[in-house]
């Protein structure tokens, strides 16, 4: 399996919203469809991302180290585009 954005964006929203639920409804998913493709996400990186944790679910070490670089590539890649839309103007450093 191939890794895009949206399956990065995935691992964040679920370890970024309070629960399933609300993740799901921040991608645009059903519940199901959203377990479907972190199960596949999983079987990607050969293990678990996150374990259940009560009603919630809790980043594994592995899910928080690739918490962790999914946020760093995908600031990297919004900062590809400048605000304007126009991917001519350069954009001042940090």
């Amino acid at each position: 399996m191939n890794l895009d954005v949206a399956h990065l964006r995935l691992v964040v929203a679920v370890a970024d919203a309070e629960d399933l639920r609300a993740a799901a409804h921040q991608l645009q998913l059903t519940q199901q469809s959203l377990l479907e493709r972190l199960a596949r996400i999983e079987a990607a990186f050969g293990g678990a991302l996150f374990a259940q944790g009560g009603q919630y679910l809790e980043p594994t070490p592995a899910g928080r180290y690739v918490i962790g670089c999914a946020r760093g590539i995908l600031d990297a890649l919004d900062g590809l585009v400048p605000p304007t839309g126009d991917p001519g103007e350069p954009q001042p450093t940090q």
